[in-house]
């Protein structure tokens, strides 16, 4: 997409942009927040194009020796508790990026749809990748890709 990548650890960001070493970063709000990013970026895109998540992970061979009703019990809860965190975590991002506002960083809404042609290559790629299931969940929450 035409961007030099510059690579730094975290703890190395707040320097790197301080210095002119980078000229933006690719972190979500409460990252810009903790570090101060805010006070040499005044700029953000906001363009959606990562999410983080958590995992939950089990032993299939412990998994698949517990009673089904228990697995039951597991998965709704997971479900329960994703949904949960999720709220928990979009409050905390428009409550962020109303702070960063008052700090003077300037949101730029995007247009995202614009960003689908240029990736066109990248998508078939990493729908190999995870698979089928995983990409078919993505779509089901971002509209077709590619």
């Amino acid at each position: 997409m035409g961007a030099q990548i510059v690579t730094l650890n975290l703890t190395k960001l707040y320097d790197g942009l301080k210095s002119g070493m980078a000229d933006a970063q690719d972190d979500p709000w409460d990252v810009v927040e903790l570090f101060k990013l805010y006070e040499f970026q005044k700029y953000a895109s906001v363009t959606e194009h990562s999410w983080s998540g958590y995992n939950l992970l089990a032993s299939q061979k412990i998994w698949q020796g517990l009673p089904p009703d228990v697995q039951r019990v597991i998965e709704t809860n997971t479900k329960k508790y994703v949904a949960l965190q999720r709220a928990d975590n979009d409050a905390l991002n428009a409550s962020l990026r109303a702070d960063l506002a008052k700090r003077g960083m300037v949101f730029n809404e995007v247009d995202k749809a614009s960003f689908r042609p240029v990736l066109a290559a990248f998508y078939p790629k990493w729908k190999a990748h995870i698979g089928t299931r995983a990409w078919d969940l993505l779509e089901a929450q971002v509209g077709h890709l590619g």
